[in-house]
């Protein structure tokens, strides 16, 4: 099954009321955080809400209408002569369904997301309809419903971000980010969401963490860190010493501490929007630092003074080895 076929799946198992919760919050997920995939629901969605289901199997239909013509390969004037049977069958479908969109009553709004996306190599700020402020890494995507501020405040998350969440004690803030949903009130945190981890750290106030697919959660306090494997499905709860690390995106800044070059290799990837290799003698070097505004050839001359290596540029690929 591929991912197109998946989220069709998905779509209908929706509409038709069988998809389970983890089911629901995946597909939530996809609408809010992929403009394709968000269009892909609304048209299926709109063909289903014409037909009557109690006399249409609309999903048995749709999904016997794909498998026939994906089945069925012709070959050279069979192919055509195939292909306009299915195009007068899909065109009959279509006037059927506009004729049943036109008589139908139903009248569903369509729900009007926000998004906000970050390029590598750019930084942003948002202020929220609530007032609360999203400082934006590079590489991230935020999105948030027409309702949000008045019927929630949820947004959905992908990247990483520090949160300082306006105080609405009678309308809590959720980000989600798949089955991992943090829920504040008012506070300042940073979440780092992607396809391996979702981590969080707390700088100020109270956050709950909550892990839809199998019950797990815990709450956090200043100076904590929670951090969900998206494998495994483990949340574990940690002490975060190095605060600084990451309010400083606040300041415009980039702060490492005693961090492997591993590791801060793809933080200066996405800091100046360009590839960096390192070669293995390379990998397991340390640093301490703050950039603020220097240059990655600035960054990397300092490094190279005092830690034996060098570097060559190959138009926006960075190689870096032992001298």
């Amino acid at each position: 099954m591929t991912d197109n076929e998946y989220i069709e799946h998905l779509i209908i198992k929706y509409l038709s009321e069988e998809a389970t919760e983890e089911e629901r919050h995946e597909l939530k997920g996809l609408v809010e955080s992929d403009k394709e995939v968000r269009k892909q629901f609304v048209d299926i969605r709109d063909i289903w809400n014409v037909s009557d289901s109690s006399e249409f199997d609309a999903a048995g239909a749709f999904t016997r209408f794909k498998k026939q013509i994906r089945s069925e390969e012709p070959k050279g004037k069979q192919r055509s002569i195939a292909w306009l049977k299915y195009a007068g069958i899909a065109a009959s479908l279509i006037i059927m369904l506009m004729l049943g969109k036109y008589f139908s009553t139903v009248n569903e709004p369509t729900v009007q997301f926000y998004s906000y996306e970050t390029k590598a190599g750019e930084r942003k700020l948002l202020t929220l309809p609530d007032s609360s402020k999203v400082w934006m890494h590079a590489n991230s995507v935020l999105t948030y419903s027409m309702g949000f501020n008045s019927t929630e405040r949820k947004v959905t998350f992908k990247g990483e971000a520090f949160f300082d969440v306006a105080h609405n004690a009678s309308l809590p803030f959720e980000v989600e980010s798949g089955l991992h949903t943090i829920t504040v009130l008012g506070t300042r945190f940073n979440v780092k969401a992607n396809e391996r981890v979702v981590e969080t750290v707390l700088e100020d106030g109270k956050v709950q963490i909550n892990v839809d697919s199998n019950n797990q959660q815990c709450q956090l306090l200043p100076g904590e860190k929670s951090e969900f494997d998206m494998h495994s499905k483990l949340l574990v709860k940690v002490k975060e010493p190095h605060m600084d690390v990451y309010t400083a995106i606040i300041k415009g800044q980039l702060v490492f501490k005693n961090e492997a070059f591993s590791k801060l290799a793809p933080r200066l990837e996405q800091w100046y929007g360009l590839t960096i290799k390192l070669d293995d003698d390379v990998r397991d070097l340390r640093f301490t630092g703050t950039i603020d505004n220097e240059s990655i050839d600035d960054v990397l001359n300092i490094m190279a003074m005092s830690n034996n290596i060098k570097y060559t540029k190959t138009n926006d690929t960075i190689s870096i080895t032992k001298n």
